[in-house]
């Protein structure tokens, strides 16, 4: 039998490369290559985590196993297909406190990912007038219309997450007296109504 640290299973999705299959993994970690690489240059990173981690590698067309396949040209296409290959493998937490990737850029936070996801409270990393206009106006529409409240930091500076273990408390710190409390997945703060953006900039 081979051990299962030499397991290494490609997935039918050519995005998706499983170095040690954990379908009872209590959390999966999604790794994409950078800098024009591809997944080998995760190949240590199995043995540095738990077994309860599994790793999810994401391997991009045009590299390494997928040599012969044509390359994305757009960051928008690219982040629309990942996004298709890892929504069938996310199990959403009790709890989803939702980092918006690439600091709310127009290309990221997918109607599919979020859908999945179901995020009890989104935040946007980025500066105050950052002249890429991040959060974009269509990702805070996508969060408003799922009723997702959403902080940051352009408008709030550092965002504060706090927990018992019970309940999740979230405020900004130019405004601690503004506070959103979940328990599980529900608001319990009747401040933050559903679709309220927080301390997120309008749209």
């Amino acid at each position: 039998m081979t051990p299962a640290t030499s397991t290494v299973q490609q997935s039918r999705d050519p995005w998706i490369v499983r170095p040690k299959p954990n379908p009872a993994a209590s959390l999966r970690m999604f790794c994409f290559p950078y800098a024009g690489l591809g997944t080998s240059v995760f190949r240590a990173w199995p043995t540095l985590f738990p077994p309860q981690v599994e790793l999810i590698l994401m391997q991009p067309p045009g590299r390494e196993s997928r040599w012969g396949e044509q390359a994305f040209r757009s960051a928008a296409d690219l982040a629309d297909a990942a996004v298709q290959a890892i929504v069938p493998l996310l199990t959403p937490a009790r709890t989803v406190i939702f980092k918006a990737a690439h600091h709310g850029s127009a290309t990221s936070s997918t109607p599919p990912l979020l859908d999945a996801l179901r995020p009890a409270a989104a935040i946007f990393s980025a500066g105050r007038n950052n002249r890429f206009g991040h959060p974009a106006v269509p990702v805070v529409a996508r969060y408003r219309e799922r009723g997702v409240p959403m902080f940051s930091t352009a408008d709030g500076g550092a965002v504060v997450i706090d927990t018992d273990g019970t309940e999740v408390t979230i405020w900004s710190w130019t405004d601690p007296g503004r506070r959103l409390i979940i328990s599980g997945n529900r608001l319990v703060d009747p401040f933050f109504e559903p679709g309220r953006t927080g301390v997120a900039r309008e749209p």
